[in-house]
């Protein structure tokens, strides 16, 4: 580097030195950011258990509850940010508006239709669906 260095000047030197520097750094911590192990993932996306002991002495649920519970996971939001509950949400309301699924209480609002325990116990064997939170057998 230093015979093709003698004929430029200090300046532009200076610019190189600086440049192969950082580029070494920001080598350096491409290579350490992928040796690092990744973070665990947190957030919305997280999967809780639900706590079925406690859900077992439940005997009427809200629309949006059931959804969660249908497919493992405790219900903690009404927005529903798993896809699987929002496809088991949609199931239970088009089968409510078909008479498919009794509702114990109707409501404007889908999310908070009131089900009792008894009819969803019928309603799963009638889909031939077997959802852990209405089956304590099957855990």
């Amino acid at each position: 580097m230093l015979a093709v260095a003698e004929g430029l000047p200090h300046s532009v030197l200076v610019v190189l030195v600086i440049s192969a520097f950082t580029m070494t750094l920001l080598g350096i911590n491409t290579v350490n950011s992928m040796l690092r192990k990744p973070k665990p993932v947190t957030g919305p996306s997280e999967r809780i258990h639900p706590h079925y002991d406690i859900w077992d002495g439940v005997n009427n649920f809200e629309l949006w509850q059931v959804a969660s519970l249908w497919v493992g996971e405790e219900p903690i939001s009404r927005s529903l940010p798993n896809t699987k509950a929002r496809a088991v949400r949609h199931m239970l309301v088009q089968d409510s508006e078909n008479g498919v699924l009794e509702v114990d209480q109707d409501d404007d609002d889908p999310d908070f239709l009131m089900l009792n325990r008894a009819t969803l116990i019928k309603y799963a064997k009638k889909k031939q669906m077997r959802p852990l939170f209405l089956f304590p057998e099957d855990r």
